[in-house]
């Protein structure tokens, strides 16, 4: 699937970046253009990481459109594949393909912006930076992480002054289950890493980003035995290596964890204690933030348990209306709330291994829930990288804009390297601009049976809103339609921009008919 989706994303970004003008005026002979795009439905400050291909052994400056040196940040340098350039940079150029990360500002929701990098003959100097880091912390100008020896993580909030101790460790439990239902053992066996020592490290550090490296060897019980009623005693080691990141100018604490999975039949989970009194939490469903209760309801005549697991798309926070702690995810559809001594907890579920479709057993359910068939590859073993991101804010999760950040840590800004030329689109632009910020943009395609453009936007903060749409193309007629794409009112417009009425949590869907014809400049 992600093959699939890469090589979509490829071709539809050639087929994009082909129809930019980005050429500049006043940089020297044989400057780069790297565009910048922005998946989201927000404008994006943060950091832009991509490949580029110069002259082996240059150095360069990285510049806006408007002649403004960027910081940038070199990550890797190799020979590609294809190392010679016959043309590009004159004929039979050896290249080098570099890793390159920088702090991309104002990049326009669902668009992109381009900037330059400039071949320079000096070695070039310092880049500022709000980053400070060493061998066991981090901090810029939100945040100051420090790491542990048993590898959990500090965080200082500098706005609300408020520390959170002990974030991050790791904790397994035997999972009894199958493929659709979690269970736990009669007499249930949990480990965690909050009493390991770590190998604590700075990996990288620059103006742009730093990451601190935490490993370990996380020693689990290898199987649930023969009757499946205990875990093992012979253990077995998951190398576990996890990377804490902080970004300059950017209000998030990243984690990447790589685990090697050896071990079978059991439950993998991040820990975040938030040290937060609430009896309740918020979690990003489909179309809404759903509010849940952090105990499940007493349910003792069930024939299934009441789960104390649950969905989630992007985030999940907890929050007192004074202070919060949100927690994103890329592609980690579980969790749990719960509350522990000092607080609610929240458990992020990184890996389920098990060996059956369906079982019979389960202490969480009667009966099958399917078929009873070995299904030995749903154990899960080999290697495994989970990407997770902590934000502490104050207020509510609306008034730290929780659905912003977590949407735009599931899709990060990239660059594309281009080669100077004209064309019809300007060097920034948005393609889908709405406003106010808490409607979002869950949907831009072609309509079903027309040219037209859907778009499908929600409010997703509770608030009747009078949203601004704006596309940078003449719009010809605009409806609100139903789901069918059929029109049910017509809206109007003014030259390339409409307003439409949500009301509270609504879900609405135009259809803007355009005239590509006749564009609008992007700066007006």
């Amino acid at each position: 699937v992600r093959q699939i989706g890469e090589e979509l994303k490829s071709w539809s970004l050639s087929c994009l970046k082909s129809k930019i003008d980005c050429r500049a005026a006043g940089l020297s002979e044989g400057y780069v253009p790297l565009i910048v795009f922005n998946a989201s439905g927000w404008t994006n400050t943060s950091a832009a990481t991509g490949t580029v291909k110069i002259p082996a052994g240059r150095t360069f400056v990285l510049k806006s459109a408007g002649g403004e040196i960027v910081p940038y940040q070199i990550l890797s340098r190799k020979k590609p594949i294809e190392h010679i350039d016959k043309g590009r940079f004159g004929e039979n150029k050896e290249l080098d393909e570099i890793g390159l990360t920088f702090r991309a500002t104002g990049v326009p929701s669902w668009g992109y912006k381009t900037y330059y990098l400039e071949l320079a003959n000096a070695k070039a100097g310092p880049s500022p930076s709000g980053l400070k880091y060493g061998a066991d912390f981090l901090e810029n100008e939100y945040y100051r992480v420090q790491v542990n020896a048993n590898g959990t993580v500090d965080i200082l909030d500098k706005e609300t002054k408020v520390t959170r101790t002990g974030l991050g460790y790791l904790e397994d439990t035997e999972d009894a289950g199958d493929e659709y239902n979690y269970s736990h053992i009669k007499n249930s066996e949990t480990y965690t890493t909050a009493d390991y020592v770590a190998d604590v490290s700075l990996a990288d550090g620059g103006a742009v980003k730093a990451t601190i490296k935490i490993g370990l060897n996380f020693a689990l019980p290898a199987a649930l035995s023969s009757n499946r009623r205990r875990r093992v005693s012979r253990k077995i080691g998951c190398p576990t290596t996890t990377y804490v990141t902080l970004f300059s100018g950017v209000k998030r604490v990243d984690f990447t964890t790589e685990f090697d999975n050896r071990a079978q039949d059991h439950r993998l989970r991040a820990v975040f204690p938030t040290e937060i009194n609430v009896s309740h939490h918020w979690a990003e469903g489909q179309f809404v933030v759903n509010r849940r209760d952090n105990e499940p309801p007493s349910a003792p005549l069930w024939p299934e348990e009441p789960s104390t697991t649950h969905p989630q798309q992007a985030f999940v926070d907890v929050n007192d209306g004074r202070i919060g702690l949100t927690l994103a995810n890329q592609g980690l559809p579980e969790y749990e709330v719960r509350n522990d001594e000092g607080g609610a907890t929240i458990y992020l579920t990184l890996l389920r291994g098990v060996g059956w479709l369906s079982r019979t057993d389960l202490l969480t359910r009667e009966g099958n829930a399917g078929p009873t068939y070995a299904a030995p590859e749903a154990q899960c073993l080999g290697r495994h990288t989970f990407h997770y991101s902590l934000m502490p804010h104050r207020g509510t999760w609306q008034d730290a804009r929780s659905y912003i950040a977590a949407s735009q840590h599931s899709t990060p800004l990239a660059f594309c390297q281009e080669s100077p030329h004209s064309g019809a689109l300007p060097g920034t632009l948005s393609m889908v601009e709405v406003l106010p910020e808490n409607v979002v943009v869950t949907a831009v395609r072609k309509a079903e049976e027309s040219e037209s453009l859907i778009v499908r936007i929600l409010e997703i903060c509770g608030e009747k809103t009078i949203s601004k749409i704006k596309i940078p193309w003449k719009i010809k007629e605009t409806f609100i339609t139903n789901l069918n794409e059929e029109d049910r009112q017509a809206l109007p417009v003014e030259e390339n921009t409409l307003a439409c009425t949500v009301n509270p949590y609504q879900l609405v869907t135009l259809r803007i008919s355009l005239d590509p014809t006749r564009s609008v400049n992007s700066e007006e």
